[in-house]
Order: structure tokens, then C-alpha cells, then sequence
């Protein structure tokens, strides 16, 4: 590593050492001084801090855009301090959609047909793209025989619902249709709102009877994913604020308005818990997730559908309302113990299960986001531990194909 590189290393490390002991939240005590440094650097990303509020409310930059550079800055810093295979991607497009390829040298991919795993990143639905997940997929193609797709979807709040899902669906036909791929070996791979967007493809392929006309994926891969947006009374979510040491309630509140309808206008109504009407609440969170509501939140809850039902509940954007995940892939699901959106990928677990769908779980001790440091030198230990088990879990899946 260079002198200038090692420069800006050290000014975010310590950045980030000034940022963590002004605001200091409660940590868990197996917390390492890594661990929480990665925390506050997701905490800084996608938090409305105090400051961010406040260059908004001057007028300076919205705290979506202040996201977004933050990333940018983030990705650059990243770029300096590792080493990018430039020979191993290419950037794209497919239906007019950008997306990064990789694909490892001809000697691992001998087949006639590729494998393909098609990867939609994470970012809330407002941030993220190609670059910011690049050592996750670059990690995928050089451990497996898979051609990775990253596909770079349209962005909230200026595309709402359903944009990122018609990106990821639509580049996901293109490959499915493609006569070069083979069909029997496609999986789709995200993490957090990308995970949405795995499930909501599996969803949405199923309703347009694409199983039938054209054949199902080869497996699912959804780390720390965010399945619903109506439901905020999970055990993770009543996690005591000062213990939400990356994401918070708010902060899915608000991406979910981001989402939905391009501002914060609903996050006073989720918070309330009058968005979603007695009945629905009580047939999707008790009748299909097996949960049971309280008396206080039976109280809240309208008893008339409320006029956002049709998009909250809808299972293409809360696609673990979905009736049935019956003959699902099989999928591997991993979960982080400090994350307010854990119950999601437990809830979904536990539905493939009882479905009889192959499923494999991970569950590390730590917050969102920390897959992102799969690189060394600035790699977790976990984050490799979580990388090698999906390549084993999407090598294993090719085995038992050809078995």
C-alpha cells in the first residue's frame, strides 16, 4: 500500500474513532474495536444523523444525495486501499439496464452452457450499485464456475415502486431466455433490499407462470434480507433503540416511504401503526408467519383496509406476504443478531421449512452490512466465514444437479 493510500486509510480510521465516541450506542461486549468501526461506518452511510438533517434543512443536499456521495466516497476509498481485478468484469447493459459481468477464465468454465448467479445489490432501495458490492460478486466468480451478473436497478425516491423489481426482473428473463445459459443453474443472490428483490423475483416469475413456460432457479441466496415493510413488532424490531447499533426502525421507515412513494409522506403513518387494517395483520403475521399479535397492536390497527394496503401488502414489494412458498429453491439465508430486519430471513426460514424447501441458515453475532468487508486488507473474519459457506452452498447446488 502507498504513502498517499495509507493516508486516507488512516483519516477514515481515525474519522471514524472521533464519529464513534461522540455518539457511542451500546455495544455488545464481544464487540472488537473492527467490529464497531464497520458498524459506524454503515451507521454514517445510511443513518439520518444530526448533521445530515441539518444540511438538508438548510438547503445544502438532501440526505439521500449525502448518502449517495458518502458511498461514492466510500467505494474510492476502498478502490485505493485493495487491488481490482480489471480483467475479471466488464460493464454492460442488458434491456437497456446497466450491469457489471464477471467471469472467471475460460479453464473454470468449461461447460457448453454458463452457470449464472444474478446479483441485485443492497442500499435501501436509494443507495448502492455495481461498485459498492463489487468484492462481493468479484468473491462469487473466482470460488465458483459462475458468470455473476450485477445488475445496477433504477433507484428510489426517483423511481418509486415497481422500478427496482422491473430491473431485476427484467435482466433475469433476459438471462433465463438467453439459449447461451443453462437454465438449470441460475440463482439469485442479494443482500438486504436486494433481498427483497430476490424474493420478489421468485414471487413475481411464479404468478406470470414463467416456472411453467421457461424453468425455475437453481437456488436463492438472501443475505440479512428485508422481506416486509408494514410490520415493525418483530422481536428484532423491539430491540431497545439504543441497541440498534446499525440499522434502526426509523431508517426502514423511511426507505420504505423512499420506496413506495418517492418521499417520507407515509413514515408518521408506519410509525403509528395504522397502515396495514386488523384483518390483513392478522392473516399475514398470525396466519402465515405464525406470530402472535398483541392486544395493543390489535387496537391500533384500523379495521377497514387503509388507502396504502395495496402497495405495502403487495407480495412483489413485501414478498414475504406472499400465500405460499411451496417448491420455493432451495435457498441459503443469512441473518445478523444486532439487525432490526433479522426476523425477516427467520421468518422466511422457518416458512421454506415447513414447506419443505431445502433451506441453510448462517447466523453471525453482528450488525447489517458487514458481508461488504470481504477483501482483505480490509476484510472481517465473518464476512469470509458468510462469503465461503454461499460459495459452498451455490457449489453444492451444482453438484447435487448433476448427481
Amino acid at each position: 500500500m502507498g504513502a498517499s493510500r495509507f493516508l486516507y486509510a488512516a483519516s477514515a480510521v481515525a474519522f471514524l474513532a472521533v464519529y464513534m465516541y461522540s455518539t457511542s450506542p451500546s455495544y455488545p461486549y464481544h464487540f472488537t474495536m473492527g467490529d464497531r468501526l464497520m458498524s459506524y461506518a454503515f451507521q454514517i452511510l445510511f443513518q439520518d444523523t444530526v448533521w445530515k438533517e441539518a444540511l438538508e434543512e438548510i438547503g445544502i443536499v438532501s440526505s439521500v444525495d449525502m448518502t449517495r456521495i458518502l458511498m461514492a466516497a466510500a467505494v474510492k476509498v476502498t478502490n485505493w486501499c485493495l487491488e481490482k481485478d480489471n480483467s475479471l468484469f466488464k460493464d454492460s447493459e442488458v434491456a437497456g439496464i446497466p450491469v457489471r459481468i464477471f467471469k472467471q477464465g475460460q479453464e473454470k468454465q468449461t461447460e457448453s452452457k454458463t452457470r449464472v448467479a444474478i446479483f441485485f445489490h443492497g442500499g435501501g432501495f436509494y443507495g448502492g450499485d455495481t461498485a459498492t458490492h463489487h468484492y462481493i460478486c468479484e468473491h462469487i466468480a473466482l470460488n465458483t464456475d459462475m458468470t455473476v451478473i450485477s445488475v445496477d436497478y433504477r433507484l428510489a425516491p426517483e423511481n418509486v415502486f415497481p422500478a427496482a423489481i422491473d430491473d431485476a426482473y427484467t435482466v433475469t428473463k433476459a438471462f433465463m431466455e438467453d439459449p447461451s445459459v443453462d437454465t438449470n443453474q441460475v440463482s439469485l443472490i442479494g443482500d438486504s433490499a436486494g433481498g427483497n428483490l430476490v424474493m420478489a423475483v421468485i414471487v413475481r416469475w411464479r404468478l406470470e407462470g414463467m416456472e411453467k413456460r421457461i424453468g425455475k432457479f437453481a437456488s436463492q441466496v438472501l443475505i440479512y434480507p428485508l422481506l416486509q415493510i408494514f410490520y415493525f413488532n418483530t422481536a428484532s424490531y423491539l430491540t431497545p433503540a439504543e441497541q440498534q447499533i446499525t440499522t434502526t426502525t426509523m431508517t426502514i421507515q423511511t426507505l420504505c416511504s423512499y420506496y413506495a412513494v418517492g418521499n417520507r409522506s407515509l413514515v408518521p403513518l408506519l410509525q403509528s401503526g395504522r397502515a396495514v387494517s386488523c384483518r390483513n395483520m392478522e392473516r399475514i403475521v398470525e396466519g402465515l408467519w405464525g406470530l402472535v399479535l398483541r392486544d395493543d397492536e390489535l387496537h391500533l390497527c384500523p379495521n377497514d383496509t387503509t388507502s396504502v394496503e395495496n402497495v405495502l401488502l403487495n407480495p412483489i414489494f413485501s414478498p414475504l406476504a406472499t400465500e405460499s412458498v411451496k417448491d420455493f429453491p432451495p435457498a441459503f439465508i443469512l441473518t445478523a443478531e444486532y439487525d432490526v430486519i433479522r426476523d425477516d430471513g427467520v421468518i422466511y426460514a422457518n416458512r421454506l421449512k415447513q414447506a419443505g424447501v431445502h433451506v441453510e441458515t448462517l447466523y453471525i453475532r453482528l450488525g447489517h452490512a458487514f458481508v461488504n468487508f470481504v477483501k482483505c486488507p480490509l476484510c472481517h473474519p465473518d464476512a469470509m466465514l458468510s462469503m465461503d459457506s454461499i460459495v459452498n452452498f451455490l457449489n453444492a447446488k451444482r453438484q447435487m444437479v448433476e448427481d
